[in-house]
């Protein structure tokens, strides 16, 4: 019966999730009138480095909340157009404040005299449109180093959980579609696919949170639809990438893209490697009440290794100005390493211990995925409207291998049996 308890507790801390502890930050917009300012963008920074970590809109009544935020030190923005910017002062989420609701925001409205006028436009980042709302990624500042999951997380109302279960406005089964085609892959598959994904790739979210009919009926808990960049220039041209961060571990990536277009003809591909590295370490105490109640000291460390590749290649054929015929092939070839190892001190308190386990494990995977895409598109109208098909044919391969091992001790070194 002891071993059996000692099994199950072995298996309880070897799969035990390396995760910061997470709380919520909700809040108000108001203006000067003390109204509520719905749609005005909020973001989230870390106050250490000014990271950006997540955005939010307000709602209707001016309310806007961020969920799953890992404990630590932040500040607030909001931004909206009529309006100064608005910086607040920092506050701490943790676990006294699991559910932190802020003082309110009063945004003033900006007026200014202007002798001469001149106009320019710069996209915002978050911009709502009548049936979406679009995260404009390209050229900002947010995407730089970043990889595509990481980019998604940062988007409004989007979450990402532990088991790569990707959800938006609390919704699962989300539907993802890249360039606006479905994937057809799991939710773990498309978010393999985006963590090898390099950020300064895209060019715009589209959150989709009541797709009308003429989307897939698989997105009626919503709708992502990410694009990537097209180089619309004409002749032949591409471009280069390479970025690389070292703190106590590596990661970089680095990128090819190129490009050649015509007056009938595009055909484009791109190539993108990443390494990546990451270490974490996990210290927790644990008290089982029982008869007597069991005391549980639990130092962790768990360190990954990962290599993507990523490559993409196509053509478009413009038959004239309204039909166009196309195929695409896009894939990935991605692997990884991971080894865990816990230390488990158990006793009838803190500091009395009569036994220690000690539980490892080592972790391999691979997974290939290779899809091909043909495509017909024709323009119906001047208004917009379009008549499209597209032919998929997609194949993937995963291979995952784990190894567990666990040592019971006394606390004089026998081992237990």
């Amino acid at each position: 019966m002891r071993t059996l308890y000692f099994l199950l507790i072995a298996i309880l801390l070897t799969n035990t999730a390396f995760a910061a502890k997470q709380g919520t930050v909700a809040g108000m917009v108001l203006d000067e009138q003390n109204k509520p300012v719905d749609y005005a963008t909020v973001g989230l920074f870390r106050t250490s480095d000014s990271t950006f970590v997540k955005t939010a809109m307000t709602d209707p009544n001016g309310k806007f909340q961020f969920t799953n935020v890992n404990f630590g030190t932040y500040f607030i923005k909001a931004n909206m157009m009529g309006y100064f910017a608005y910086k607040g002062n920092p506050f701490t989420l943790s676990e006294s404040n699991l559910n932190l609701n802020l003082a309110d925001v009063k945004l003033k409205v900006e007026g200014k005299n202007l002798n001469t006028v001149n106009i320019t436009h710069t996209k915002p980042l978050i911009e709502r449109k009548t049936d979406k709302l679009v995260m404009n990624v390209e050229n900002s500042s947010i995407a730089v180093g970043s990889t595509a999951l990481e980019l998604l997380q940062k988007a409004p109302g989007v979450t990402v959980d532990q088991n790569d279960n990707i959800s938006m406005q609390g919704k699962t089964g989300v539907l993802v579609m890249l360039d606006g085609k479905q994937t057809y892959m799991s939710n773990a598959d498309v978010a393999n696919l985006l963590r090898n994904m390099q950020a300064s790739e895209l060019e715009t979210i589209e959150l989709i949170t009541n797709p009308s009919s003429k989307y897939p009926a698989a997105g009626n808990s919503g709708i992502i639809n990410i694009k990537t960049k097209k180089n619309k220039n004409g002749g032949t041209n591409g471009s280069v990438t390479l970025t690389a961060a070292q703190g106590k571990n590596f990661r970089g990536n680095a990128g090819l893209n190129l490009n050649h277009r015509t007056n009938k003809l595009n055909v484009f591909g791109n190539y993108t490697y990443g390494n990546f590295r990451n270490t974490n370490v996990l210290e927790i105490d644990r008290i089982s009440n029982g008869t007597p109640d069991t005391y549980f000291m639990q130092v962790g460390e768990s360190r990954r290794k990962r290599q993507n590749n990523n490559f993409k290649a196509g053509l478009d054929y413009f038959i004239d100005k309204k039909n166009t015929i196309g195929f695409l092939v896009n894939g990935y070839l991605n692997n990884g390493i991971e080894n865990t190892e816990n230390n488990t001190l158990i006793g009838n308190s803190f500091i009395q211990v009569d036994s220690t386990l000690k539980s490892n494990s080592y972790q391999t995977n691979k997974y290939n995925n290779l899809s091909y895409n043909v495509n017909y598109k024709s323009i119906l109208d001047s208004a917009g409207s379009e008549l499209s098909a597209d032919l998929d044919y997609s194949r993937f391969s995963g291979n995952d291998i784990a190894r567990y091992e666990n040592d019971y001790r006394f606390a004089n070194g026998n081992r237990i049996r």
